[in-house]
Formats: structure tokens, sequence, C-alpha cells
């Protein structure tokens, strides 16, 4: 465990540094695809990808399964090698269908067979889990990099390492070697030393989907046979991580023990065990096809029990406080995320707080990457301009770095408020008193402040904020959507018509329109 095997590649050295080769089969290979999966009264399976045996993305013309005892659906093609599956991988998902709908499977993962390793006239056979989007949910952000986040853990970098062992279907690109051969690999990657003998030797990749992970755990599976440790929680097999919570490894086993149980098991950091799967362990069964040489089996990891988290729905707008103007602010989500965590609460759920200019609908987005201003805290956008300006620390650029930190040397409110013009305090402090007067938000009237109280920030603090590292940084990193959403702004409030398809400019235009010269 812990060394690097390159199955199917080279590595040459060139100047002192090694460079790796990849080398592109050509020809095609037999697939077989078969899922358990229960589907209603007139509706059917199909299999659908990038690749033209998988209908080239369109359902319509992609790989009809058909329907076998058992609610077990099956289907063949071939699979051409070659540069057009740059990665060894062939990408695809299953969908249902009935005559006026489709349920696909969820999409925050991507399925794959590996074509690394394989050659003209193999024969691989997946036997595959549907994904459902309800399991998939965890994969999110929102539980990975939070609910179940670092707790002071590295977190692991599944972008590291050598992934040989998990997608690489021969050794060295020599085919199945003898069985004293293929145990020495298996023992210098896995660290399993399988003692069985045969000829007839399957490549068996095992990949499971573990949605539900805490940063630091590590996955494994165990099982009756010999390779998986007969049971021996300190004999399991490693899986090594492949992103997106998906974990594999190739096993070689011969096809007449193609025929027992395993379950797939949660280490943490220190190599304890957490728990394994629910229920009966999981029964492995030799391929269907008897020329199938490479066996995948694509599955969803089974927890002992769901997942429970308690939390608020709330739209931003109603968070209003003593602190902002007639209207919820983004600051004002720092209070509820500390009375949630006071609580016990997990959860937070937002309405869009995208741009929707003077239509107060969250739903009627103009941008799906602009935030509205409306939820912008003034104060807060005036202290870190005029401070970072006259301190010559970049204006709003020192803002964008901090994400609402205070600025360094700035030991407290009172400080960043000194820098404030005093003219402009008393204006934002009269406008928060007179819009918190109101019972409900006056939508209008709040937008309509706080952008002219904006423009006074941004004629004061414009030059400095422009020439600043962290301002120019964000404008580049944001450069495929930004210029064309402001100029479209900026049009929005100077042309007469609404409909922007009458304008005179359009997309193409601006270029030309955000150089310095232009007229706009």
């Amino acid at each position: 465990r812990g060394r690097s095997v390159y199955w199917g590649r080279e590595r040459n050295a060139v100047g002192g540094r090694k460079v790796e080769k990849r080398m592109v089969a050509s020809g095609s290979v037999k697939v077989h695809l078969r899922l358990h999966y229960y589907a209603d009264h007139g509706s059917y399976l199909v299999a659908v990808g990038p690749d033209r045996a998988f209908g080239a993305d369109d359902v319509n013309n992609a790989l009809r399964l058909t329907c076998g005892e058992g609610g077990y659906w099956h289907g063949s093609t071939d699979i051409q090698l070659g540069p057009q599956h740059p990665d060894d991988r062939c990408v695809y998902k299953y969908v249902v269908v009935w005559p006026h709908k489709k349920r696909y499977e969820a999409v925050q993962t991507v399925r794959y067979m590996s074509l690394r390793g394989l050659k003209d006239g193999d024969v691989i056979e997946s036997h595959d889990s549907f994904r459902a989007p309800n399991s998939n949910v965890f994969v999110t952000t929102c539980f990975t990099e939070a609910i179940f986040g670092p707790r002071g853990l590295t977190k692991l970098d599944s972008m590291l390492g050598d992934k040989g062992i998990a997608n690489n279907w021969r050794i060295r690109g020599k085919g199945i070697r003898s069985v004293a051969s293929l145990n020495k690999s298996l023992a210098d990657s896995t660290g399993v030393v399988p003692t069985s003998s045969g000829s007839d030797l399957v490549a068996v990749r095992f990949v499971v989907l573990v949605p539900r992970l805490h940063h630091g755990h590590t996955v494994h599976i165990t099982g009756e046979h010999e390779v998986l440790g007969k049971w021996n929680p300190d004999s399991k097999v490693h899986m090594l991580n492949l992103g997106q919570h998906l974990y594999g490894v190739v096993l070689y086993l011969p096809r007449a023990e193609l025929e027992f149980e395993y379950k797939y098991a949660i280490y943490d950091e220190k190599d304890n065990l957490i728990f394994r799967e629910k229920g009966t362990p999981r029964r492995m069964n030799p391929p269907t096809e008897p020329t199938c040489r490479f066996y995948n089996i694509d599955e969803t990891f089974e927890y002992k029990n769901a997942w429970k988290g308690a939390g608020v729905a709330v739209p931003v707008f109603s968070l209003r406080s003593n602190e902002s103007m007639g209207v919820g602010e983004f600051f004002d989500l720092h209070k509820l995320v500390d009375w949630c965590m006071s609580v016990g609460f997990q959860l937070i759920q937002i309405l869009p707080v995208n741009d929707t200019g003077m239509d107060p609908s969250p739903y009627s987005a103009n941008s799906v990457f602009a935030l509205h201003p409306i939820y912008l805290r003034i104060s807060e956008v005036a202290a870190a301009a005029y401070a970072e300006a006259n301190s010559g620390g970049g204006g709003l650029g020192g803002m964008l770095r901090r994400a609402g930190q205070k600025s360094p040397g700035l030991k407290s409110p009172a400080d960043r408020t000194a820098k404030v013009p005093e003219d402009l305090t008393q204006e934002i402090n009269a406008t928060v008193a007179l819009l918190n007067k109101a019972e409900g938000v006056e939508y209008g009237t709040v937008l309509t402040a706080k952008l002219k109280l904006l423009e006074r920030i941004y004629r004061d603090t414009w030059s400095s904020t422009a020439a600043s590292v962290e301002f120019r940084s964000w404008w580049s990193k944001n450069m495929d959507w930004l210029p064309a959403y402001a100029c479209w702004k900026a049009l929005l409030e100077t042309e007469d018509e609404w409909n922007f398809t009458l304008w005179d400019d359009d997309v193409k235009s601006v270029p030309k329109m955000i150089d310095e010269k232009s007229p706009y």
C-alpha cells in the first residue's frame, strides 16, 4: 500500500523529469449493461451519453434496455476505442422514459465506464444501480463542506495519487497475466495477497457512491473471499477516492470464485471501523456473459439509518434588524446563523438572492451570477470603501479580499466609520431610521435609496478601487459574464425600450462597448 502501479502507460525520464505517455487503443469493445430497477407500467429505460452508441446525448436515440426477470434490465452495444474518449471514460446515465415525461439519474456525480487498458475485441459487463436524486443531494457542497465538513481535519484531495488500481483493467498494458504476477501487483497496490490459483481470471472493478462521508473517513470493501479479508476488519481492501464521492478498486479473481458475500465499510482517520453497510451482505455473482473478463460493479452505499436534520427556510428580505435599511440584508444572516446554532439547527434555506432589478419577485432573476444590491449593508460598504481608499489599501478591493472581515489595522467599527464623510454617515443613518418605520418592505423605495447612496460611494472611491489588485483579480475571474451584464444594466437605464431584443447593440458589441474610449 502506498506504491504506485501504472497500468497501460509508459513513463520515461526526460531531462530529469518523468514524462507520462498514455497509449491510445483502437478497435471496439462489446459492452453489456445490467440494471435492477422496478419501472412503472408503460415506461422503459435507456442508457444515454456522449458516445454515439448511447445516442450522442439524445434520449430518443439512446440505447434502449430490455426488461427481464426480477426487474433486471439489460442491453448491449459496441463502444469504439480511441481519441474520442480522451480520459478513457465512457460516460452515460440511465433515464426512465414515459410517453410524456422522463426521469433522469442524479447529475451530481458522473457515471462512467473505464476503458483504460481495454483492447479490440474485449468484452466488458457492468452491473449498475440507479442513482436516485434523493441520495445525491448529500454530495452537494452544503453537506460536503459544512454539515459533513472538515472538523479540523485536512480535506482529502481526490485528485492526488495514481488512479490505476481503480480505473485500469490491465497491468502495464500486457493483459491478464499469471496468477503469481497478478498477486504480486495486487499486493504492491493494496497490501492484499490472494492465494487462489487458476488461469481464467476476471478483472472486477468495484465502484461505490458514498454520499454521506465525513472528512478524513475512508471507504473499504470487506467480505468472505480471502482477497477481501474473510470479514476480518483488519484485512479489508482500501478503495481509492475517484472524486465526486466515488470510490473504486480493481481486483483480479478466478471466475470459479466469483460467488461470495461482501459489504462496503467506512473507517475513520485512525483506521477504526465506523460501520458497515446495513442489512444482509451483497452477493457477488459471475458475469452473465461467459466471454466477459472485465466486470464492472457500480453501486451506492447502503446506510443503516436515514440522515435527519432540522433547519429553517426564510427569505433574506424578511430578516430585518435595527441595523438594516428597511429590508433584510446579507449581514443579517450572521444573526440567523448564530440563532440556528444556539437551537441546534443544521440547515438554512433562503429564497434566491439574484439581481431582479425593480421586480420584487426573487424568482425573476436577471442573472444567475449577479446578486441583488438591495441586500447590501450600505454602512459596511461605505466603511470599507472609504477606509481602504484613504489608507491606500485599494478601496472596495479590500472588501472583496476580506469578505466582510475587519480591515488590517482597523481595530473597531469606530475606526472604520471615521473615514466616511460626515454628511454621508448622517444620510445613511437617516435613511435607515426612515425606512425601518415601514411595517412591510417598501421594495421600490428601499432599492432607489440604496442605489443613490451606492452611486455616491462609487464616485468618491472608484479610482482607488479600480487600481487595486483585489478588484482586478475579481474582475478577471468573472470576465465570462460580468462585462456583458454591466453593459446590459447600463443600457437598461438609458434605453427607452425595455425589450433588449429591439436594441441597436447586442452581446457581440460588448468588447467595443467596454473599451476605455467607448461613450458608455
